[in-house]
């Protein structure tokens, strides 16, 4: 199954740089420049308009993309070992486990994407393992 492809773009400054011959294109943010937007961009107001850095607002854009297209369910038969009622290996006459096939169905994306930035350390998260304001640096 093909994938669609997603590019998302920072901010307005960055549609120069967009596909949008082969690529559905989102934007994250509105930095508020004097570029207009090209109509075939994909806005979420709430979103695009909102103050929140760009590590914070991807994860949301994200789950409007999986919304608009859903993972795919597919099928898969792969070889198990085969398992009895209490769920422990079946042995042949030789004590080898007997194997079997089973299908599975998995989740895959409908879509690959790609984000657009000049600063790709927008999209970090730094993290403490405890209250940051309870850290005191010494030297």
């Amino acid at each position: 199954m093909e994938k669609i492809k997603v590019q998302i773009i920072e901010d307005e400054t960055l549609q120069g740089f967009a596909d949008f011959n082969n690529a559905e294109v989102w934007l994250l943010s509105d930095r508020g420049s004097s570029i207009p937007f090209d109509e075939r961009l994909v806005v979420v107001p709430e979103l695009t308009n909102s103050d929140l850095p760009s590590n914070i607002k991807i994860p949301v854009l994200m789950t409007e993309i999986y919304e608009k297209h859903p993972n795919n369910v597919v099928k898969e038969t792969v070889t198990v070992p085969k398992l009895d009622s209490e769920l422990r290996p079946v042995l042949d006459e030789n004590g080898k486990t007997l194997q079997e096939e089973k299908e599975l169905e998995l989740s895959e994306m409908s879509f690959e994407y790609e984000v657009l930035t000049r600063k790709k350390e927008n999209f970090a998260m730094h993290t403490y393992v405890c209250d940051e304001s309870c850290i005191k640096v010494v030297e």
